[in-house]
């Protein structure tokens, strides 16, 4: 196969970028201006 055949999203990934969403409703609904990021 080609690196390009190769080279897609894992797991782990998918896990992080919907945790990123979350996250960044989380942050919108809430008041305070800073939140920490959850994994």
């Amino acid at each position: 196969p080609t690196p390009e055949m190769l080279d897609f999203p894992s797991c782990e990934d998918g896990i992080r970028g919907m945790a990123f969403i979350d996250n960044v409703v989380a942050s919108a609904q809430s008041d305070v201006k800073w939140t920490k990021y959850v994994l």
